[in-house]
């Protein structure tokens, strides 16, 4: 690879040639010519993430061609980070730690280079432009049961390929099972109580995302009394649940697996699910109605979400 870009302005055809090259699989690959769009996407996205859509031409073997790449260029921090506990940007770590190489290939991870250079602020990811696999499987379509049942099957061979991988999943920057403790369950019971002693992390989501804190509120209001009790308690004191699952065998987990970040695509040895957005890759452990939420993920309401969440937990943890 060429000297990274520091700054978009940076961007050259002899730099993309390289991500070119990656993405077409031939090394004799020139790009001839580039344009940048910025925000190419029309669904809303939270978060201060910014993508460009480059559109290039290349000359391969005396033949002209024309592809396109996507680049998604990360915060320092944003609001999801900070309530996710992402501080490391950890799907620029997977990748050059070549943890998307130990992937089974029944997952396509769409990711060709990444700068990852916090001493200048920049987080950048090249990723192959896979639109039309993501638009195939659609982004809030009811999924038939082939289909569903395909990309269970291809994501119980990504659990098991990482089933107690102490080698892989002792990696110190991949979020544990106590960050979404200390990150979003802590501003969870700030924002119910009121917000008064919260500390500087959660005062920056506030600050981000004003909405935020009414939307908790409303959606713990429609809930049956014996559930919002519960599921306060819960959030309270989650202690007792990490107890019960430590002793639980883990796997590595993509903890954001629904069709928002899914496609579909007829690979080399068959079909494989596109996966993106591994920004909280972790340990996690799993039991068999984790699965369900491929399933409902894209038809749930947010209020549904929470009782079909407490429901899954009081079966899978015996929580009460």
């Amino acid at each position: 690879m060429p000297a990274d870009p520091a700054t978009i302005e940076e961007l050259d055809n002899a730099y993309l040639s390289a991500i070119a090259r990656r993405l077409l699989g031939d090394p004799e690959v020139e790009v001839t010519g580039f344009q940048l769009i910025a925000d190419p996407f029309e669904f809303p996205r939270f978060g201060e993430k910014r993508f460009y859509l480059i559109e290039f031409g290349y000359r391969a073997g005396g033949a002209n061609g024309r592809g396109s790449v996507i680049l998604r260029v990360m915060p320092e921090m944003d609001a999801v980070m900070m309530l996710t506990g992402d501080t490391e940007h950890r799907e620029l770590k997977a990748f050059n730690a070549g943890l998307y190489q130990k992937i089974p290939k029944t997952f396509h991870i769409p990711y060709l280079h990444v700068i990852d250079r916090p001493e200048r602020g920049q987080f950048w990811a090249f990723v192959e432009d896979v639109r039309p696999e993501m638009a195939a499987l659609g982004m809030h379509a009811a999924l038939s049961d082939d289909t569903l049942r395909t990309i269970l099957s291809h994501l119980a061979a990504f659990h098991a390929a990482f089933w107690q991988r102490d080698d892989i999943l002792s990696l110190p920057w991949l979020m544990s099972l106590r960050q979404p403790v200390d990150y979003f369950y802590r501003c969870v019971v700030d924002i119910i109580d009121g917000m008064g002693d919260a500390a500087e992390s959660r005062r920056y989501i506030i600050e981000r995302w004003p909405w935020f804190p009414e939307g908790v509120r409303n959606l713990l209001g429609s809930l049956e009394p014996a559930t919002r009790q519960a599921i306060d308690r819960l959030y309270r004191e989650p202690e007792g649940l990490l107890q019960k699952v430590s002793g639980l065998p883990i796997t590595l987990c993509h903890y954001d697996f629904d069709n928002r970040n899914l496609g579909m695509r007829n690979g080399p040895e068959g079909p494989q699910t596109v996966v993106i957005d591994w920004e909280i890759l972790g340990q996690g452990c799993l039991r068999p109605t984790s699965y369900g939420s491929c399933r409902t993920n894209s038809r749930l309401t947010p209020r549904s979400w929470w009782v079909t969440t407490w429901t899954n937990w009081n079966a899978i943890w015996g929580t009460q």
